[in-house]
């Protein structure tokens, strides 16, 4: 047996995992102590500084740096066989962004960062 036969992705006619790689880096940027710490609170703390100002667009340019730090670590801390763009393509990403903001939309409301 061989990776190839666990279905996993990663093999020569794959060029994504065949898991849900969003929800996945999702766990990992709230999961992870460090990236958490470094990147996703203070960018929470920004989105909620927009959101007080009703500017959505300016939090979605925040959130978008982010995700891409995030795939970048992410790719690396699991030793992960895919380039950042075959791993989470840009359409992805700016689903997960719109995604991330509808999720603490109720915590900016409370003023929770």
């Amino acid at each position: 047996m061989n990776i190839d036969d666990l279905g996993i992705g990663a093999n020569a006619f794959d060029k994504s995992p065949s898991y849900d790689v969003p929800t996945d880096l999702l766990v990992f940027m709230r999961d992870d102590p460090q990236f958490y710490r470094k990147s996703y609170y203070p960018t929470m703390c920004g989105c909620q500084s927009s959101y007080n100002k009703g500017d959505k667009d300016q939090s979605m340019k925040l959130l978008m740096p982010m995700i891409d730090q995030a795939v970048g670590q992410y790719t690396k801390k699991y030793d992960l066989p895919y380039e950042a763009n075959d791993l989470l393509p840009m359409e992805e990403r700016k689903e997960l962004a719109s995604a991330i903001y509808e999720m603490e939309v109720d915590g900016f409301k409370e003023g929770e960062y």
